[in-house]
């Protein structure tokens, strides 16, 4: 007895901490036991509980209910199961009628579970469920369902509309049989007409998504297949997902097609937007622009047309941008451009603005290269400078020759009414010699403005520089330094002899009291990297090396270095 009463209290125990409202009742539908949940739940004590029936608890609707599921559940030898709506709260019921040893019917015995939350979730999953039917019934994409065989499982109304066929049509066969490559194709039968472009196969391979664009009767479509997969892990289904991208096909030709025409275009085309960023652009400037541009960073017109870092201004570059948005018209103007290799070339610019549904984008930049153009207006100003000066120099020279016939004339008439021994005959004879200089360099001068070649020939500098000597002052002496195997030169005589004379004279000049100019001849190899005249021009660097190559000067008063 002692280990029954233990059992009994366990068994009232559990059945007292249990979230169930569990109750018992007799046959007469009177409640003679409820557990703790029971009480807390209706929060009325035990002794208002037994023996009492429903209707003397609960409203009589409820209490209908609770009496029509007690008296099938008597009825039953089967438990019965109730689902009911109470006071706003769902409760799930199984009723089980309780017989004794003699198979008598004693009562009844019910475990009641509140499962408003389960039903609140399970009704949001329906209508979840509900709702995303509705969409992809009516999603503008092509929804279907295939298992492994090729089998049509299900399909959206897009799907209908996209292949002209009804869901009855579609439904329960293969997709290749009914809108395939070669549905139509008599010669093939069975998986013969699987199509050529089919990635099934693959996908059950890779076991992973795949994704292809093709043509569709008049259309171009998009097909995502997806493999779905049981709880082993095993592909038993496949969602495949059709997209109409017709129109973007035509786009992406109308774009390839813009593209080509603009690519043809030798001169650079570029969109900027309005944060001087370049949004388009054709062949000539990806080849000659951004070649060899780090393509990671945004492509800034400034970066890539000027190598600089911040938008164009001022009069000399004004920023085509700029001159559009403010007048919302074409602008022209007038840049420096550099290539990728750092050449420099002017460009001329016509921009214009850019609309997008009236709203003003940026502006797309037209250009030519006008370098060579800008070269020959160049050398046509300086053709016609030149022809101004020829014109100048040969009025001068005329009048020039006037005089200088005026004075050796009255040379000639001194000369003859002087004895040769007379001291200012001398002098005369001196004055005749510069004056034949100076109609040599007349004639020269002309001959130049004429554009007329010099006459080079060999010479023998030493017979040249002796000639000069022998000419110098009374107070100046020529100490000459020049070897017997000195190097004939290839020269106009004229105007070597016009350069040896001008150094005598200026060198002469310099040394009013007197002195001695030493006249140094060598013949020099000279080679390109001599440290102090490696950043002059070439033609400087080679005279500078021939007088310099001496250590300098040995007349403390003579021309420094530096007035060379």
């Amino acid at each position: 007895m002692k280990e029954l009463e233990n059992i009994r209290e366990t068994l009232e125990s559990i059945i007292n901490y249990s979230r169930d409202f569990i109750f018992i009742k007799d046959t007469g539908f009177k409640y003679i036991f409820v557990n703790k949940a029971f009480e807390r739940y209706f929060k009325t004590a035990l002794e208002n509980i037994i023996g009492k029936t429903d209707f003397d608890l609960f409203p009589t609707e409820t209490a209908d209910m609770c009496r029509d599921s007690d008296e099938k559940a008597l009825k039953s030898s089967e438990p019965v199961e109730v689902y009911q709506l109470i006071g706003g709260e769902y409760f799930h019921t199984i009723k089980q009628r309780i017989v004794d040893k003699s198979g008598n019917i004693t009562g009844l015995i019910s475990v009641i579970r509140n499962i408003t939350t389960q039903k609140k979730a399970e009704n949001e999953r329906n209508e979840l469920l509900d709702n995303m039917e509705r969409i992809l019934a009516n999603i503008p994409v092509a929804i279907a369902y295939l298992d492994i065989n090729f089998n049509l499982l299900k399909v959206n109304n897009y799907a209908c509309a996209l292949s002209g066929l009804t869901e009855k049509d579609i439904v329960g066969k293969t997709c290749y049989a009914t809108f395939g490559e070669y549905a139509n194709d008599p010669s093939k039968t069975g998986r013969e007409k699987i199509c050529s472009f089919c990635k099934i196969e693959e996908c059950l391979k890779t076991r992973m998504p795949i994704v292809m664009e093709r043509p569709f009767m008049d259309k171009f479509i998009k097909v995502t297949v997806v493999p779905e997969m049981d709880a082993d892990g095993n592909i038993y289904r496949f969602l495949e997902i059709v997209e109409d991208i017709t129109e973007n096909k035509r786009k992406e030709t109308a774009q390839a097609l813009l593209q080509k025409t603009i690519d043809s275009v030798t001169d650079p085309i570029i969109v900027i937007g309005l944060d001087h960023e370049i949004k388009f652009m054709n062949r000539f400037v990806r080849e000659n622009y951004i070649k060899h541009h780090d393509l990671s960073e945004a492509l800034k017109c400034h970066k890539i047309l000027h190598h600089s870092d911040t938008p164009c201004e001022g009069t000399a570059h004004p920023c085509p941008l700029k001159e559009v948005s403010q007048s919302m018209k074409p602008v022209a103007v007038i840049h420096e451009h550099y290539h990728d290799d750092g050449e420099k070339r002017i460009i001329e610019i016509i921009a214009s603005p850019l609309f997008e549904n009236g709203n003003f984008i940026g502006i797309i930049e037209t250009s030519r290269d006008i370098t060579e153009h800008k070269r020959m207006e160049e050398e046509l100003l300086n053709a016609k400078k030149l022809e101004a000066v020829k014109i100048l120099a040969m009025g001068i020279a005329h009048d020039f020759n006037n005089l200088l016939t005026s004075i050796m004339g009255n040379i000639s008439f001194a000369k003859s009414k002087l004895s040769p021994d007379d001291a200012n005959f001398h002098l005369l004879n001196s004055a005749e010699r510069s004056s034949l200089r100076a109609s040599d360099l007349i004639n020269q001068f002309t001959a130049f403005a004429m554009g007329m070649k010099t006459a080079k020939k060999k010479l023998s500098i030493s017979s040249i520089i002796n000639h000069f000597a022998a000419a110098s002052s009374s107070n100046i002496k020529c100490n000459l330094l020049i070897p017997a195997g000195i190097w004939m030169i290839k020269a106009d005589e004229k105007q070597i002899s016009h350069v040896l004379h001008n150094l005598i004279t200026n060198a002469t000049d310099v040394m009013s009291d007197g002195g001695t100019i030493e006249i140094i001849a060598e013949n020099v190899v000279i080679d390109s990297g001599h440290a102090a005249v490696s950043s002059m021009p070439a033609y400087k660097r080679q005279i500078y090396k021939g007088i310099c190559k001496r250590p300098w000067s040995r007349n403390p008063g003579g021309v420094s270095r530096q007035d060379i």
